[in-house]
């Protein structure tokens, strides 16, 4: 819930910035405060602003939060400091949302998702499932052999991307 509030949050500042200010931003950094009384989220992005607008960054601050407006999810936004914006989640919504099994969609690729599975449990032989001595030689089945040995341990799936956990 918290990661699509997030992208909902990144694509309006985006879409924002190309309104105001003709500016076009792959990546706009959201994080994530110091304090939990300072919101949930926060944007930096008014100090990254400052020299290609010639502006204050607290200036820049304010004009983006007041841009932004009232979003879904968000209970407020306020700009603190010298040009930090501060975003608090609507609790009570995510609650109800989460209470309720409300999942967002979710974007699936097409197609086949390569999933590897490169690290074992180190502490623990590994089974002979997963292991295959390097180089030439062939899949052990016994797999309890002398730790002297090196093994290369590793399973590689391809699943749909339809059977994918959401």
């Amino acid at each position: 819930m918290y990661r699509n509030l997030q992208r909902n949050l990144a694509a309006h500042v985006r879409e924002f910035l190309r309104q105001k200010y003709d500016l076009e931003l792959a990546n706009v950094s959201i994080e994530q405060p110091p304090n939990v009384e300072l919101g949930e989220y926060a944007l930096t992005l008014a100090f990254e602003l400052a020299k290609k607008l010639r502006k204050a960054p607290k200036k820049i601050a304010e004009e983006i939060a007041e841009g932004l407006g009232a979003l879904p999810g968000i209970e407020k936004i306020e700009v603190a400091g010298a040009g930090y914006i501060n975003i608090r989640v609507n609790r009570a919504t995510v609650a109800a949302s989460v209470a309720a099994d409300k999942k967002p969609p979710v974007e699936i690729p097409a197609g086949k998702v390569l999933v590897e599975h490169s690290s074992i449990n180190p502490t623990k032989p590994p089974t002979s499932a997963t292991c295959a001595m390097p180089f030439s030689a062939t899949p052990s089945s016994a797999c309890c052999a002398p730790r002297a040995e090196r093994w290369m341990c590793r399973t590689t799936s391809t699943t749909p991307a339809s059977r994918l956990p959401t």
